[in-house]
């Protein structure tokens, strides 16, 4: 990596290639470096991305993953994020993935002090605060306190919709999705195997 002026930046963003492919480097914000993860099986990048990228100097790297194994390449750049903040903890970090998988390790990070966070989406990139806690979302979470353990959906599919009709919403709902991705956020649930755990 190239790391002139990384020194003065103050923020960095790790980009899940594999995942959201959706990314104008035009929009990125002065004093935030810009790391993007490419995947094995990804053999071709956008001419007009490769051209945003030029633009960016420094500011950007390429990595690529050359194994093929399941997760290899999150595990990357778990690996990249722990060796960053390793190197500099003041600095703020963002993971831009669609993967829930990540939220458990950065509410661990969050809890530590550390300004870790992940978005689904670039248009998110601006908004330096985390997201609130909604009237919904603890109107959902009362009810999810209250009911037991093994009574719980455990699926994702199945916690949607059981949301929604908390809710009395429509389970493709922005509110529906926006109470659900705050819960994978602050690691009250998880995801493995397609199975949801609870940790509350």
């Amino acid at each position: 990596m190239t790391t002139q002026g990384a020194d003065q930046q103050d923020a960095l963003l790790l980009v899940d290639y594999e995942n959201v492919q959706k990314l104008d480097l035009r929009a990125i914000p002065e004093g935030v470096r810009v790391r993007i993860f490419v995947g094995s099986q990804q053999k071709a990048i956008p001419i007009a991305m490769v051209e945003q990228a030029q633009a960016l100097g420094p500011r950007l790297e390429w990595v690529r993953c050359e194994n093929i194994a399941p997760n290899a390449l999150d595990f990357m750049i778990a690996c990249s994020l722990g060796r960053e903040i390793e190197r500099a903890p003041e600095v703020s970090y963002t993971i831009l993935s669609k993967d829930h998988g990540f939220d458990p390790l950065l509410k661990h990070l969050r809890d530590q002090g550390l300004k870790c966070r992940r978005i689904n989406s670039q248009t998110e990139l601006e908004a330096t605060k985390p997201p609130q806690e909604t009237a919904e979302f603890r109107k959902v979470m009362e009810i999810l306190r209250r009911s037991a353990k093994n009574a719980r959906p455990r699926k994702r599919e199945t916690l949607a919709k059981h949301i929604a009709n908390m809710l009395h919403q429509k389970v493709e709902s922005d509110t529906v999705a926006d109470v659900l991705d705050l819960m994978f956020r602050q690691g009250l649930v998880t995801e493995a195997a397609g199975t949801i755990s609870y940790s509350f």
